[in-house]
């Protein structure tokens, strides 16, 4: 990510509150580089508003759930931003200036994916998955456009991380049969401040390297 980032993409927007995980991800990449960071309003209203400044100069769209009852969440943000931009001239989307955007924090649904790539099929849209106790994203799946799909995929585990689809003993289970999601890599917390029975139930040991932990995420 950080190396798309460094090709060029000089205003990412933000769609999601700074006191969420989710957040540090686009901050610390933005930041680092030395990038512009924007931060779009929390409430579904202003963002919308918030686009209608700013979504010719925005080349990178972040947006995870806010969590907070009344505040929105992923569906609603992303779900506003092709609303608005489906009233606008064909000639007015063509000068968008995005060039890809992420959603995290929740599943999306195929039925937005599939109008995102009938607005955008220039812009390739990321669907990324992880829980704050896996330093927040852990796999990415690059979305496209599939008639009568149930869900979204999400995707592959990034680098340095690992996601094993294992049963009650711990054994991998095979393509297809349902199981419960591990995850393993240098992205793991330690565990919770001042809770080591949670800790324990959450981060068990690895059967597959002596000393390394794995996260259930139930």
């Amino acid at each position: 990510v950080f190396d798309t980032l460094k090709s060029g993409l000089q205003r990412p927007l933000s769609g999601m509150g700074t006191a969420f995980s989710t957040s540090l991800f686009g901050l610390s990449g933005a930041l680092v580089l030395g990038f512009l960071d924007l931060q779009a309003g929390h409430a579904q209203n202003r963002f919308v508003n918030d686009l209608e400044e700013w979504l010719s100069g925005v080349t990178r769209l972040s947006s995870g759930a806010l969590g907070g009852e009344g505040e929105g969440n992923i569906t609603a943000y992303v779900q506003a931003l092709l609303e608005h931009v489906a009233t606008r001239p064909a000639d007015e989307r063509a000068s968008i200036a995005l060039e890809w955007a992420m959603v995290t924090g929740e599943a999306v649904s195929p039925a937005i994916v599939n109008r995102w790539v009938e607005l955008f099929p220039s812009v390739p849209v990321v669907n990324a998955y992880g829980p704050t106790e896996a330093a927040i994203d852990v796999s990415a799946w690059a979305c496209r456009a599939e008639a009568g799909a149930r869900s979204v995929p999400i995707g592959h585990a990034i680098a340095n991380t690992a996601l094993h689809v294992l049963d009650a003993d711990l054994n991998p289970l095979p393509v297809g049969v349902a199981g419960e999601l591990y995850l393993g890599g240098v992205g793991l917390a330690r565990g919770y401040l001042g809770r080591p029975g949670l800790t324990a139930e959450r981060f068990v040991a690895s059967p597959f390297g002596e000393g390394a932990r794995l996260y259930r995420t139930g």
